[in-house]
């Protein structure tokens, strides 16, 4: 594991890490984001991302119609209890956090979308466990959209069926049209409550939090 942008991050799992904060991670211009988790996934982003020099993160927009987010087109785990955590901020009503494009699979398979009337909104991969800096919470729709940086994480998390696919903010109309994120990790395993909070605890600061 090569990453060491924040040693204080909980490592043992991890198998993706994008963050924006880190140089090794996004240059500051092109449209590679790289893995800095030593697993060599690396994504390519498009018009939905832009990159953010004095804040350090992607913003955030639709660009209507999916595509646009970053894109990685490899099996990064095939574990049926994963975690994924995001540091993100927004005030949109509708969203992706993590899909697969329609092309690839006919469709299904996201994490996280939601809207008013789809509060929590998965496709294939299980039944996930919603929690916002590190407290277990009832819905997305109305916990996340108050505009400010927390840490998203969704645990329990199946991927065993992704292969070939995996996509931030590039699922037909479910993305962030809004807002901004700086960091993208996972896990093949579920993290512990102490886990969270270890890692809750070493980005805090950088997020405002």
């Amino acid at each position: 594991m090569s990453y060491h942008n924040n040693p204080r991050i909980v490592t043992d799992g991890l198998v993706l890490c994008l963050d924006a904060n880190a140089k090794r991670s996004y240059s500051g211009s092109g449209s590679t984001w790289s893995d800095l988790s030593g697993n060599g996934f690396n994504y390519t982003f498009g018009s939905n991302l832009s990159y953010s020099s004095s804040n350090k993160t992607f913003t955030l927009a639709n660009a209507g119609g999916g595509g646009g987010g970053a894109l990685m087109t490899s099996t990064i785990t095939t574990s049926t209890t994963c975690t994924m955590v995001f540091w993100l901020k927004t005030t949109e009503g509708q969203a992706l956090f993590w899909g697969a494009q329609p092309s690839a699979y006919g469709g299904g398979y996201y994490l996280g979308a939601y809207s008013s009337s789809n509060k929590e909104y998965y496709g294939n991969c299980g039944s996930p466990d919603y929690y916002q800096d590190t407290v277990g919470k009832s819905n997305i729709y109305d916990n996340l959209r108050d505009g400010n940086f927390h840490m998203v994480e969704f645990k329990n998390v199946d991927f065993s069926g992704w292969t070939n696919q995996h996509n931030f903010n590039s699922y037909g109309s479910y993305e962030f049209g809004n807002g901004e994120c700086g960091q993208i990790l996972m896990y093949n395993r579920n993290l512990s409550s102490a886990e969270s909070l270890q890692n809750y605890n070493a980005l805090k600061s950088r997020f405002g939090l």
